[in-house]
């Protein structure tokens, strides 16, 4: 394959993956500032154990694109636009009991889906607050060098498979929620 053929096809999936992600987190932001969703007897299961991210009612860091940032992270993290992702193992790994049934290898080569649902709640990561909406709490553990929020494929900024559409989602949700003016609430019933 060609260096053209490369960027022919690499662009459009750039692209894609930057406004997939940020239509679904997107939703659950503009949901937030405008009052969160109605949960009522006829919401479904899905709509009743998605978290309010942010709560209703969070005071929005509009203007500060470093807190704003945070608050979008925070927000990936508890309602994952994307639930879980595979890799390849770089070398043999064991776990020392495989769903109970004692001691179990893994070769090189194997794929391992990584759950981020299940690591975003990890209190070993999290702490005591891994269920809350802190984005302030949680700065350093969301974005940075030592950054151990796994979205985006990645594990912070670092990553082999990195989310080739990382920065085009940070920058349409950046500017998405900078051009909210909450002063004039003006689609909210």
């Amino acid at each position: 394959m060609s260096k053209a053929e490369f960027i022919d096809q690499l662009v459009p999936a750039t692209i894609i993956a930057g406004l997939l992600g940020p239509k679904t987190l997107a939703n659950a932001l503009m949901m937030s500032f405008f009052g969160g969703l109605d949960i009522g007897p006829l919401s479904t299961a899905e709509e009743r154990a998605t978290p309010q991210c942010p709560p209703p009612g969070f005071d929005f860091p509009f203007g500060d694109d470093d807190k704003l940032r945070l608050v979008i992270l925070e927000s990936l993290r508890l309602a994952p636009a994307v639930y879980e992702t595979v890799f390849l193992l770089p070398e043999e790994s064991s776990v020392a009991d495989y769903a109970g049934l004692g001691p179990k290898r893994f070769p090189a080569g194997c794929p391992v889906m990584l759950s981020y649902v299940n690591t975003a709640f990890d209190p070993a990561i999290w702490g005591n607050t891994a269920r809350d909406f802190d984005p302030y709490g949680h700065a350093a553990e969301l974005d940075g060098p030592q950054a151990r929020f796994n979205g985006f494929n990645g594990v912070g900024p670092r990553g082999q498979r990195a989310c080739p559409g990382r920065g085009l989602a940070m920058a349409i949700m950046l500017h998405m929620l900078n051009a909210i003016d909450p002063h004039e609430r003006v689609f909210a019933s």
